[in-house]
């Protein structure tokens, strides 16, 4: 598992960036997580348009 949260970690940083520009905590905290849900919503695109079903 740990493997796989890095290479998460490592896709996330390398496409969305690897700083969250908000200055309190909870911005940066907001900003993480949408960086997360488009992620996932980029994976979701990416597996729909291959026709791979899981």
């Amino acid at each position: 598992m740990r493997a796989i949260s890095e290479t998460v970690n490592s896709i996330v940083k390398r496409v969305l960036g690897d700083v969250p520009g908000g200055r309190s905590e909870g911005t940066r905290h907001s900003e993480m997580m949408f960086r997360c849900i488009a992620h996932s919503f980029r994976v979701g695109m990416e597996i729909s348009n291959s026709g791979m079903l899981l």
